[in-house]
C-alpha cells in the first residue's frame, strides 16, 4: 500500500472520529454504576438464564414466537422432574433472523418481534438482541420489506462514502422501526485473490475502500441505535467455512498490510461487536480457528487493537469446526475460554451446548468467572442499545429492567414508512 493511500486512509479515519458517533442511548448513570447493576442483574438470574445470554440462535416462525426448548432439554436425565422443568422456557440472549423469519410486510415483522419480547417479558427474562444479516446484495434478509440495499461492491462503485452513509442511515432507521437491534455487517475484508470466490460482491473492494465504506456504515447504524458487527476477523479465504476450514497462506507482511490494517483502522470508531472467522493463519504458531483462539481475540483484538466491544463467534455449527475436531459443545467451551462473549448458532436449539458451559462452570472457578464476565458484557451492551435500561429503585440502588417501547405501533409504522420512502427516493436517484 503506497504512502499516499495510507495517508488518505488516516485522514478519512480522523474525519469520522472528529465528527463522532453519539452514544446510544444517553443516560444519567455512570459507567461504574451500570457495570455494578449489570453484574448484580446476572447474579440474580438462574445460572441457566444467565449463561443463555451468551447465545445468538436462529428461531422458528415468522408470525408468532414460541420457545422450542425448556429446562427439560438442559437436563434430560431428570425424568422425574420433567414436567416442572418443561414449565420453564429456555430462550437465547439473542434471536438471529434468517429470510424465512421475515414476514410479508413491515407490520407482520413488527408483530412477530413483539411476540418474541412478550414471551421473554412474561418469563421474567431480559429482552433479546434481535439480529439479522443485512449487508446488501445477495445477503439481504429484509429485501421483501425494506427499501433496496445494493451489495457492498455496488455501493462502493456508485456512491461516495458520505452518500453511502445516507443509504445506510435510511436502512438503519427502517430496521430500528421494525424492532431490530443488531446488524451482522459490515464485511471488513478487502477483496483479494485469496478470498474473491468466497466474498465476491460482499466486499467493498480495496483496503482503502473497505475502510471508508465500513466506517460509513458503522456511523449510520450506530447513530440509529443498531449494533454493528464487523466481520470476519482476521479474514477468510476462498474456502467456504460452511463446508471446510479456511487457512490463510499469504506472506506475513501481506497479511498484516492487506488483511489486518483495515480492521485496525475500522475498529477505531468503536463498532458494537466484532465477529470472528473460523480461519487459521499459516505463519502463526496458533493452529486453532480464530474464533476459538485466545491469541486472535485477546492478544490481537483486545490488547493490541484496544477493542472493548462484544466478540462474537461465527456459527459453531459450521463444517469448518464440526469436521475438524471441534463439535459444537467443544467449540462453545473453547470460544468462551478464548474471550468470546456471544456464541452464534444457526441451529434452533442450544440446550446441549449450554449444558456443557454450565457443567464446566460448576467444576472450574476460573471458567465460571470468565462466563460471568461475558454475561455482564452482554447485559451492558443491551443497556447501551436501549434493549434494557437502568433505573433507581426506592432505595436509590441502580437496577436493570426491560426497556418498554414507548412509541405506539402506529407511530413506529409511520417512522418506517417515512424512512422507506426516503430510501426508495435515494435509490432511484443514485442507482
Amino acid at each position: 500500500m503506497s504512502f499516499c493511500l495510507r495517508k488518505g486512509m488516516i485522514v478519512l479515519i480522523a474525519a469520522f472520529i472528529l465528527t463522532g458517533i453519539p452514544c446510544y442511548p444517553a443516560d444519567s448513570f455512570s459507567k461504574e454504576e451500570q457495570e455494578e447493576a449489570a453484574l448484580s442483574y446476572v447474579r440474580n438470574m438462574s445460572p441457566e438464564d444467565a449463561a443463555s445470554q451468551l447465545f445468538l440462535v436462529n428461531i422458528e416462525g415468522s408470525t408468532v414466537f414460541n420457545a422450542v426448548e425448556s429446562y427439560a432439554d438442559i437436563y434430560p436425565e431428570l425424568e422425574s422432574e420433567k414436567e416442572k422443568l418443561s414449565a420453564r422456557v429456555l430462550v437465547p440472549g439473542g434471536c438471529l433472523f434468517f429470510s424465512y423469519n421475515i414476514g410479508e410486510s413491515a407490520v407482520q415483522v413488527m408483530h412477530y418481534i413483539e411476540s418474541i419480547k412478550k414471551v421473554y417479558d412474561d418469563s421474567g427474562l431480559p429482552f433479546p438482541i434481535i439480529a439479522v444479516d443485512q449487508e446488501g446484495g445477495v445477503v439481504n434478509r429484509l429485501r421483501s420489506v425494506t427499501s433496496p440495499l445494493p451489495s457492498s461492491q455496488k455501493t462502493a462503485s456508485v456512491l461516495s462514502p458520505s452518500e453511502a452513509e445516507r443509504l445506510y442511515f435510511f436502512q438503519a432507521e427502517q430496521m430500528k422501526a421494525l424492532g431490530f437491534t443488531m446488524n451482522l455487517s459490515p464485511v471488513a475484508e478487502p477483496l483479494v485473490e485469496e478470498n474473491r470466490d468466497f466474498l465476491l460482491t460482499r466486499s467493498f473492494g480495496s483496503p482503502a475502500k473497505t475502510v471508508a465504506y465500513c466506517i460509513a456504515q458503522i456511523n449510520a447504524f450506530e447513530t440509529s441505535g443498531i449494533c454493528t458487527v464487523v466481520k470476519h476477523f482476521p479474514g477468510n479465504t476462498n474456502t467456504d467455512p460452511h463446508t471446510g476450514l479456511p487457512k490463510i497462506t499469504v506472506p506475513e507482511s501481506e497479511f498484516y498490510r492487506v488483511y489486518l490494517k483495515p480492521f485496525e483502522f475500522i475498529l477505531t470508531v468503536s463498532p458494537g461487536a466484532v465477529l470472528m472467522s473460523h480461519a487459521r493463519v499459516a505463519f502463526s504458531e496458533v493452529n486453532e480457528p480464530a474464533a476459538l483462539s485466545s491469541y486472535w481475540i485477546n492478544e490481537k483484538l483486545k490488547n493490541e487493537y484496544l477493542y472493548d466491544g462484544l466478540v462474537i463467534s461465527d456459527d459453531i455449527f459450521m463444517a469448518a469446526l464440526s469436521r475438524n475436531g471441534f463439535p459444537p459443545e467443544t467449540a462453545a467451551v473453547k470460544a468462551v475460554e478464548a474471550g468470546t462473549d456471544i456464541i452464534m448458532l444457526s441451529e434452533k436449539r442450544f440446550a446441549s451446548a449450554l449444558r456443557v458451559l454450565l457443567d464446566k462452570a460448576a467444576s472450574d472457578e476460573s471458567f465460571r468467572n470468565r462466563l460471568e464476565k461475558s454475561e455482564q458484557r452482554v447485559i451492558l451492551s443491551k443497556i447501551h442499545y436501549g434493549i434494557l435500561e437502568c433505573y433507581r429503585n426506592e432505595d436509590g440502588k441502580v437496577c436493570v429492567r426491560n426497556k418498554k417501547d414507548e412509541m405506539p405501533e402506529r407511530k413506529r409504522l409511520d417512522v418506517f414508512l417515512e424512512s422507506y420512502e426516503s430510501g426508495m427516493n435515494f435509490y432511484r436517484k443514485n442507482f
